[in-house]
């Protein structure tokens, strides 16, 4: 298999062909991704392959069998799924945080902003002096939410949380797995086991 090279330059030119791609894909002229004559997937759906075809075959792929096939949730109207599509800040903010800092780690730009995102938003909200972070959703924000929630049906129940959690009392708890599965260590934490970085 022939070595293909991490290319980490070149990026104004290629995000520029990127982006008129994504331009032409946001005027939603183009045809359904699902239409029956469709040719994408036969043409994606590959063996792997020996040996790279380099970026340049990437960018076109991108633009002529991925792009034009993507999801209706962001066209204008489109109401069948909660989400939609990223605005052209949050597309631009990703891009250069994916490239600049990848991870949440050490202090950066990226980091500060988040935090004082959500700083506003709780400010919006009239929450001020709240904490949080942003979730993915799903499973992540079940596990936050029982977590937040454990302090009330404790006190309800005359126990409290220790420093190391409830220490084996978690039995009146296991309810919960018919909710949400593995939820027992996640209610049963406690402040002296989590470490703040």
């Amino acid at each position: 298999m022939q070595i293909d090279n991490a290319e980490t330059a070149n990026m104004q030119r290629l995000l520029s062909r990127i982006g008129a791609g994504l331009d032409q894909f946001l005027k939603f002229e183009h045809k359904d991704a699902l239409r029956s004559d469709a040719n994408w997937c036969k043409y994606l759906d590959i063996a792997l392959p020996q040996q790279g075809v380099g970026i340049e075959q990437i960018v076109d792929d991108l633009l002529t069998q991925v792009i034009p096939n993507g999801s209706a949730i962001p066209k204008p109207g489109f109401s069948s799924y909660i989400t939609t599509g990223a605005t052209s800040v949050a597309a631009l903010a990703l891009v250069a945080a994916s490239i600049a800092s990848p991870q949440r780690y050490s202090l950066t730009a990226f980091n500060l902003l988040e935090d004082l995102s959500l700083r506003w938003l709780a400010s919006m909200f009239h929450l001020e002096g709240m904490q949080g972070i942003y979730s993915s959703g799903g499973s992540v924000a079940n596990l936050l939410a029982l977590g937040a929630a454990r302090h009330p049906p404790l006190r309800s129940l005359d126990m409290t949380l220790g420093p190391m959690g409830l220490q084996g009392r978690c039995a009146f708890m296991r309810a919960l797995r018919r909710i949400t599965p593995y939820s027992d260590p996640a209610v049963c934490w406690g402040w002296d086991v989590v470490r703040c970085m």
